[in-house]
C-alpha cells in the first residue's frame, strides 16, 4: 500500500508523456527531461498489479450502493451511512459527530431518486462511477428542501488493499439545493 502513490505518479507521468503531441516533433532530446534510466523505479519496488476480476463493479452495483446509503440514513443508521465514505468517513469532510448530528438533529424524513450511473472509468488502479441523485428532505422544523447532484464512487482494484476498499465507496459529492416555493416567491418580489 505504501507504494501505491509512487505507482500512481508513475502511471500519471506515462499518461502525460503519451498525451504530449509535441514529443513526436522534437528532433533533439530535451536536455531538461530526465533520462529513462534516472526516472525508472527502484528495483526493490514491485509493480502495482490490478486484481483480475472487477466484474462486480457495475453501473447497477454503483446505483445500488447509493440506494443502500440512503436506506441507512432513512433508518437512522448513521454509523453505517458514514462508513460508505472513503477513509472510514473522512471523504465526507465531517467527523462522525457532525455527520450524525446533521441528520439526527435536523432531518425528519428524506427520499432519494437515484439516477443512472455513468460508465465505469478506470485510472491508476481505481475504478470510478458517477451517480446522479435528486433528494427531497423534510426538516424537523417542517420546512422542505430539494437537492440535486451526484456522487463520485471509487473502488481500488490493486492487489494488497483491504476488501472494503475493493468495493464502491464515496470519493466525493457535489450537491446543490434547489430553490423551493418560498425562495421563488421571494425572488419574484
Amino acid at each position: 500500500m505504501k507504494y501505491l502513490p509512487l505507482a500512481a505518479l508513475c502511471a500519471l507521468s506515462i499518461l502525460l508523456c503519451a498525451c504530449d503531441d509535441t514529443a513526436g516533433s522534437r528532433s533533439t532530446p530535451d536536455a531538461t527531461a530526465p533520462s529513462a534510466a534516472s526516472s525508472a523505479a527502484p528495483a526493490d519496488i514491485a509493480p502495482v498489479k490490478e486484481i483480475a476480476d472487477t466484474s462486480y463493479l457495475t453501473r447497477a452495483s454503483a446505483e445500488d450502493f447509493v440506494r443502500d446509503y440512503y436506506q441507512a440514513l432513512q433508518q437512522a443508521d448513521y454509523a453505517r451511512a458514514y462508513g460508505f465514505w472513503s477513509g472510514n468517513g473522512k471523504a465526507s469532510d465531517q467527523d462522525f459527530a457532525h455527520f450524525h448530528d446533521g441528520y439526527a438533529n435536523n432531518i425528519d424524513w428524506l427520499d432519494a431518486k437515484v439516477g443512472s450511473a455513468s460508465r465505469i472509468e478506470g485510472a491508476a488502479g481505481s475504478r470510478y462511477a458517477r451517480v446522479p441523485v435528486q433528494v427531497q428532505e423534510r426538516m424537523k422544523d417542517g420546512s422542505t428542501h430539494a437537492l440535486e447532484g451526484r456522487f463520485t464512487l471509487r473502488a481500488i482494484v490493486v492487489d494488497g488493499v483491504d476488501e472494503k476498499s475493493r468495493h464502491w465507496h464515496f470519493a466525493s459529492a457535489d450537491f446543490t439545493r434547489l430553490p423551493d416555493a418560498a425562495d421563488k416567491a421571494a425572488a419574484q418580489r
